[in-house]
């Protein structure tokens, strides 16, 4: 279950750093234009400005930070990173860099990166409230958790919540290193960052967000969160559950928001081992079909009897595209989206379908023997 856009800009709050902004943003010229055509949602303006302004003055930080700006929103974590240090060698006090900074690391699910940024940062800004916050609550997690020995220099970082259980230790590098292989084959795309897992074996532990339902039992947040109780019984069910939310960890790098929850989940649902095969079985086993705008957000608040339903509807409705229009289609329209274009326009464009023609073709595709 990927957690919502809420949950996530959380970790750096907007009026924060936008508040932090105003203080770099320019007034006038190429890099204003940029930051006016980012603050109206017109991402790919705004990055075809910043790389101009870039290329006429690479060491201008109100040009660094908005690249790194739309950099984050467009899924290019890399850029983004690079943009903000090289802001922060050139002006060390500049808060807004070191808050979004800290907050891609977060994101990443890289809680000691964060707080590591967030420490340098207070040394200049001591009493900056946001990035005392930031540390804070860096720290509060951090000393819930802890870390696995045998993840080091591997592609996974695996922590405990809880009692700590080698056997389901070992079971999760495992199952996630086949994930990561399974995922980077199937969409051709490669993990630049590791990723964080977190297993939760205390039964007391909160939830990540007061939103996380009942019926859920795994998430991701920035990290791949599940629920645990060793040992391990069904292990095929358990990589499943981690395959999907790995497959969040990836789409997020291609699209981190403006994607629809059922595009998200149908196509973290596809890549699960045999996720297609299980998702038509759920289907017909439910018998109800969703309305497609009732799965454009967060399945948290359905109601427990309809989650399966929409989480095969979501699926199939994947394969309904992927079938047409090949992979690269699918992922090229989830960046169209994450740049500010509307469902309908992406799906024609990378799709060759509207909204409602796609809803038309997905009905005929359950016909088919």
């Amino acid at each position: 279950m990927l957690l919502g856009a809420a949950a996530l800009l959380a970790l750096c709050p907007v009026p924060a750093l936008a508040q932090s902004v105003s203080v770099v943003m320019p007034a006038s010229g190429p890099a204003a234009d940029a930051w006016t055509a980012l603050e109206a949602g017109r991402l790919r303006e705004a990055e075809q400005i910043f790389a101009r302004a870039l290329a006429a003055g690479p060491d201008d930080t109100a040009v660094l930070l908005g690249s790194a700006v739309v950099a984050r929103r467009l899924g290019q974590g890399t850029n983004a990173r690079q943009w903000l240090i090289r802001a922060l060698q050139i002006d060390p006090s500049l808060s807004a860099a070191s808050m979004l900074l800290a907050a891609l690391s977060r994101e990443a699910g890289d809680l000691e990166t964060a707080l590591r940024v967030y420490e340098a940062a207070l040394v200049r800004a001591p009493d900056h409230r946001e990035l005392k916050a930031g540390a804070e609550a860096c720290r509060t997690e951090l000393a819930r958790l802890t870390r696995w020995p045998g993840d080091l220099g591997g592609e996974t970082r695996l922590f405990f919540e809880g009692p700590v259980d080698e056997a389901t230790a070992r079971l999760a590098l495992e199952s996630a290193a086949r994930a990561r292989d399974r995922i980077g084959a199937a969409l051709g795309v490669t993990l630049a960052d590791r990723v964080t897992v977190v297993l939760v074996t205390s039964p007391s532990s909160p939830a990540p967000v007061a939103a996380v339902p009942a019926w859920s039992t795994s998430q991701f947040d920035g990290r791949v969160r599940m629920q645990v109780r060793p040992p391990v019984k069904d292990r095929a069910e358990f990589e499943r559950m981690l395959t999907h939310e790995y497959a969040h960890a990836v789409l997020r790098t291609v699209a981190p928001g403006g994607v629809p929850t059922w595009l998200n989940e149908g196509f973290a649902t596809w890549l699960e081992p045999g996720g297609l095969t299980r998702a038509g079985r759920d289907l017909r086993a439910a018998g109800v079909l969703l309305p497609w705008p009732r799965l454009q957000e967060s399945f948290a608040s359905l109601p427990p009897e309809a989650v399966t339903a929409a989480y095969a509807q979501s699926a199939l409705g994947v394969a309904v595209m992927i079938t047409r229009a090949g992979i690269p289609a699918v992922l090229a329209m989830m960046r169209d989206l994450a740049a500010g274009e509307t469902l309908d326009g992406a799906l024609r464009s990378r799709i060759g379908l509207s909204v409602e023609e796609f809803q038309r073709e997905f009905l005929a595709s359950l016909r088919v023997p």
